[in-house]
């Protein structure tokens, strides 16, 4: 495999203390669920944010898919920023716009209001992704690097989770406007961490001038289109699936509220076997990725085919596991692939994930439960084949 500018060497990672270090490592992870779980609220906040504001079914739709359409774009508007202007200025300042945005859903009094914060919302969080994915590649030495990338990736995975569960739990007592209210406070906090935390010299080496071509120069590599494209199946998964898995476990199982929450939350049992997958896999990041492409296809299909709940929560768990090997062995991926451009490269990627994110909402509020995870089953093993065949 050949980075997209093969002759020029990966910049050195930043050097700071081994504590500093750890805590930043730690709120990049905190981050990496809170700022993406934003988006995973949309799927159990959808319908009382409907029914709040007397809307239509496509009402709840825009609440999820609005966010994730201006989550994509925003990939590509911000996510070149933090390597011309450095991943401290970025980091904390995307986190402020998204505080503020969130509170700006929070207190709408309309639902017009309330659609075009959230698609604020979705455009301010985007600058946090690529730049602490970069950031970790930058403080982090090439022996750690995939262990610390996976810690934080842990987190942008177990939000799809953790952001419906919380929502939920919170939404139940006080209604849809409490969990956003609940994480301003976190938000800003995070902010404020994350400009102590992060190194001033941290990215910020871009050129002066063509800020964007960056994002076309990745495009133009095989390998790294290749990853792109199969990036799509991704987040389309995951919340597709988890959109159709609530009216499945509601009119075949019977659940209630907490019998939803608790079938949504042993999904996570899939994520620290995960970490173990990654660290065993150590360096091997193409057979990882192709690997973690077919393990979260097989936990769709077993959930298809499952007669029982149980079956359907290890399915779910072994598809988590899955999409939690696909995140880190993709970025690492892109980081090796595109060494200097990598805040370019995972912009463009997490471009192509959320536009996945946003084609899994109504993919799964069309079909029923057995039929959506079979299309997507689908979808991800031609992303394994594709990662297969492109990385030889």
């Amino acid at each position: 495999m050949s980075a997209t500018r093969p002759g020029r060497a990966p910049p050195a990672a930043v050097t700071a203390r081994p504590w500093r270090t750890t805590a930043l490592i730690a709120a990049l992870a905190v981050g990496g669920v809170v700022v993406p779980a934003q988006l995973y609220a949309a799927i159990t906040l959808g319908d009382p944010f409907r029914q709040a504001f007397d809307g239509t079914r496509a009402t709840s739709v825009w609440f999820g898919s609005g966010f994730a359409l201006a989550y994509a774009a925003g990939f590509l508007a911000l996510g070149a920023l933090s390597d011309r202007f450095g991943r401290r200025p970025v980091l904390a300042g995307g986190l402020a716009a998204l505080a503020l945005a969130t509170a700006g859903v929070a207190s709408a009094p309309t639902v017009a209001a309330a659609l075009a914060f959230r698609a604020v919302q979705g455009f301010a969080a985007a600058a946090f992704v690529p730049a602490a994915l970069a950031t970790v590649a930058d403080v982090v030495g090439p022996a750690r690097s995939t262990l610390a990338l996976t810690v934080v990736t842990t987190g942008l995975i177990s939000s799809g989770v953790v952001g419906q569960v919380a929502a939920q739990a919170a939404a139940g007592p006080w209604g849809w406007r409490a969990p956003l209210w609940l994480s301003v406070p976190l938000i800003g906090a995070l902010a404020g961490a994350l400009a102590l935390l992060v190194p001033a010299r941290a990215g910020g080496a871009g050129r002066r001038h063509g800020l964007y071509a960056p994002l076309v120069r990745v495009q133009r590599s095989r390998p790294l289109r290749a990853v792109f494209v199969a990036s799509l199946a991704v987040f389309a998964s995951l919340v597709g699936m988890y959109a159709a898995l609530g009216p499945e476990l509601e009119e075949r199982f019977g659940l209630g509220h907490d019998g939803v929450l608790a079938v949504r939350a042993a999904g996570l049992a899939g994520v620290p076997a995960a970490l173990l997958v990654v660290h065993a896999a150590g360096p091997r990041l193409r057979g990882l990725a192709a690997a973690a492409f077919g393990i979260a296809a097989l936990g769709l299909l077993v959930e298809a085919a499952s007669p029982s709940l149980g079956g359907l929560v290890a399915g779910s768990a072994v598809f988590m596991m899955g999409i939690g090997c696909a995140a880190p062995a993709l970025v690492g991926l892109l980081s090796r692939l595109a060494p200097s451009d990598r805040g370019a490269a995972i912009a463009v990627n997490n471009f192509m994930l959320f536009v996945g994110a946003a084609a899994g909402t109504p993919l799964g509020a069309a079909l029923d439960f057995r039929p959506a995870c079979l299309v997507l089953a689908g979808a991800l093993g031609a992303g394994g084949a594709l990662l297969a065949v492109a990385l030889r």
